[in-house]
C-alpha cells in the first residue's frame, strides 16, 4: 500500500488534470451552445 503522502499528491494530479479538461471542454462547448440555444434538451 502506498504512503497517504504519495496517494494525495496523485489525487490532487488527477484533480487538477480533470478541472483543466473540463475548463477546455466547457470553453469549447459554450460558443456551440450559443449558436444553437435548444439543440438538445
Amino acid at each position: 500500500m502506498e504512503t497517504d503522502g504519495g496517494d494525495g499528491q496523485k489525487l490532487a494530479q488527477n484533480r487538477s488534470r480533470l478541472l483543466s479538461g473540463f475548463l477546455f471542454f466547457s470553453m469549447n462547448v459554450h460558443p456551440m451552445r450559443k449558436k444553437f440555444p435548444r439543440d438538445r434538451s
